[in-house]
């Protein structure tokens, strides 16, 4: 089974939500003459993502509590908010076309340890998975249902984004991506770039980001002959969204300013002349030069409509309404892809601009792409 950390960077940026929640509540029940919910009665929290990217499929499932005395000292009792296997009877995912049931995925309990300290209980958290045998369908409905022995069940449906390459018109691997150029007498133009793709089904918001290649160097000497050691590197370019209703002739588009690819790389390179860094990853046998990736992040219409209601208020009315998915508890059941056009080139004219920005030539930057003028010797 193989155990997809991305996923799990996700799920913590949303539980960030869900945990404000989940210390509102901690407050309230602190104080004597009120209650929000009978004494022995949890609040479930559901958090999961069918994302047909990847192979196993993850849902985490926890509680509130109210304890007698300091709750926060509870926050930090595993059991606290935390079920045990023992109190479910069944947790299922089942698969529905025109209300019949194709198959029924029954989940299994597994301990992680990637949880990031805090107020709560970790490093080490239960959550609940299943690898699913076929693709996933998008005419179907995705049904989860918590089946308790002695509390309400809990369930939600969601819809799928599927994994589709071929709907991202640009950029396209056969066609190098073109940041700026200069001519000989050092005059700098920069060159927008701009990404474009066709509807997904079942979408809702498509985030869009590139990540660049590079390998750094550090040498004991400044003549960069000792060599200690070398690391490879990514910048990560979050370069926009795109919600549904923003298209143009049929498709989606973005665009990218061309010198904000220089300042990204001035922005996360230290200026030293200890270190070297080389722009890109040659293929061997094509010669080509391989140094950016586009991503994709396709979110179905649940999760679009709780980025929706928990992004910051830009209005003088600062309270949100809670966004909740999930029938006799509160969370996020939804459904998001990771779509990714790997191993683009650029332009070797993009390289070119670099020694002529200022500032930059001291980034010390050459390239493995044989036809820049900063090739690497």
């Amino acid at each position: 089974m193989l155990i997809h950390f991305r996923f799990f960077d996700l799920m913590k940026k949303v539980s960030l939500f869900l945990s404000i929640v989940l210390i509102t509540l901690i407050v309230y029940s602190c104080k004597k003459d009120f209650s929000i919910y009978a004494p022995g009665e949890p609040i479930t929290i559901v958090t999961g993502f069918l994302d047909p990217s990847q192979d196993t499929q993850f849902v985490k499932i926890n509680k509130t509590w109210q304890g007698n005395g300091n709750n926060l000292e509870y926050a930090m009792i595993r059991d606290s908010s935390e079920y045990k296997w023992e109190e479910f009877n069944s947790i299922t995912i089942k698969e529905i076309v025109d209300g019949q049931v194709l198959n029924t995925y029954n989940l299994l309990e597994i301990e992680l340890h990637d949880k990031d300290t805090g107020m709560f209980y970790g490093p080490n958290y239960t959550a609940y998975y299943f690898v699913k045998p076929d693709d996933f369908l998008e005419e179907a409905t995705y049904r989860l249902d918590v089946d308790f022995k002695n509390q309400k069940d809990v369930w939600s449906e969601t819809n799928i984004v599927l994994s589709d390459v071929g709907l991202i018109d640009k950029p396209n691997p056969s066609f190098k991506v073109s940041f700026g150029t200069v001519s000989n007498a050092g005059i700098i133009n920069f060159k927008d770039y701009k990404p474009r793709w066709y509807p997904y089904n079942n979408a809702g918001r498509y985030s869009a980001s590139f990540d660049i290649h590079y390998k750094e160097m550090v040498w004991a000497n400044a003549n960069h002959t000792d060599l200690i050691s070398e690391e490879n590197k990514v910048i990560h370019w979050d370069i926009g969204d795109k919600e549904t209703d923003d298209l143009i002739d049929g498709r989606y588009q973005l665009t990218v300013p061309g010198e904000a690819f220089y300042q990204l790389l001035a922005a996360n390179m230290e200026v030293n002349p200890l270190i070297s860094r080389e722009l890109g990853f040659l293929n061997a046998q094509s010669l080509a030069t391989a140094t950016i990736d586009f991503n994709l992040s396709v979110a179905n219409e649940d999760f679009n409509d709780f980025i929706v209601v928990n992004q910051p208020s830009t209005t003088i009315v600062q309270e949100r309404p809670q966004y909740t998915n999930i029938n006799n508890g509160i969370g996020i059941f939804a459904s998001r892809v990771n779509v990714k056009v790997k191993d683009i080139e650029l332009n070797y004219t993009t390289y070119n601009v670099i020694p002529w920005i200022a500032g930059m030539g001291e980034l010390n930057i050459c390239t493995p792409e044989i036809t820049a003028n900063i090739h690497c010797d």
